[in-house]
């Protein structure tokens, strides 16, 4: 049984702060590869705000390329609809029964697990590895209360503090302003040369 990282996020752009994050977790949790899993239409966007999906996937892929613990899962683009966890991850145990997910989320993102769609579901079907920032003040047990699976379901995982926003960089990028080395090479020269975020 393959033990799967699983980081989720709209990547509008990728950046260095979602690969560092990806390669802490695996490297600490002894998993075997990261899949990152691009989301089609995340449910607290609006869909006008957000960059067309296979522009994001192009981004995906050539952060990654020639990294083979690495790999990309277009499972959340080919489908139809809002992009729940929850439901991806129905599909991925009932089409893959002999891997094991672990998905990965910030510190701030476990805060916020009791209002996403079905918590419970999300820890029932995957561990859970939440990259604490230096000078986070997680409370976990809080979450728990919450979302009482969760308790021996969640993994600590220490990554260095990585203050890099996609929002940013896109307005960044607008004003012809450089990001360079807070994105990947490949994913400047797709950009540039497809001309988004301009």
């Amino acid at each position: 049984m393959a033990r799967v990282g699983l980081v989720g996020g709209t990547f509008d752009p990728v950046h260095i702060g979602h690969l560092i994050l990806a390669e802490c977790a695996r490297e600490q949790l002894h998993l075997d590869w990261i899949e990152f899993v691009p989301a089609n239409t995340p449910p607290h966007k609006a869909e006008d705000r957000v960059t067309d999906a296979k522009h994001r996937a192009a981004m995906v892929l050539a952060a990654i390329a020639g990294v083979p613990e690495l790999r990309m899962n277009a499972i959340e683009l080919e489908r139809n609809g809002r992009s729940y966890t929850s439901d991806t991850l129905r599909m991925l145990t009932t089409t893959r029964p002999q891997d094991a997910f672990v998905f990965i989320l910030g510190s701030d993102s476990l805060e916020d697990l009791p209002n996403w769609h079905e918590p419970d579901v999300i820890v029932g079907l995957a561990e859970l590895a939440v990259v604490i920032r230096p000078g986070s003040s997680l409370d976990v047990q809080t979450v728990i209360r919450h979302v009482p699976g969760l308790a021996n379901r969640w993994h600590r995982v220490q990554a260095p503090l990585m203050a890099i926003s996609s929002t940013d960089l896109r307005t960044e990028i607008a004003a012809g302003r450089s990001v360079r080395f807070q994105v990947p090479e490949a994913v400047l020269t797709y950009i540039d040369e497809v001309g988004i975020y301009r």
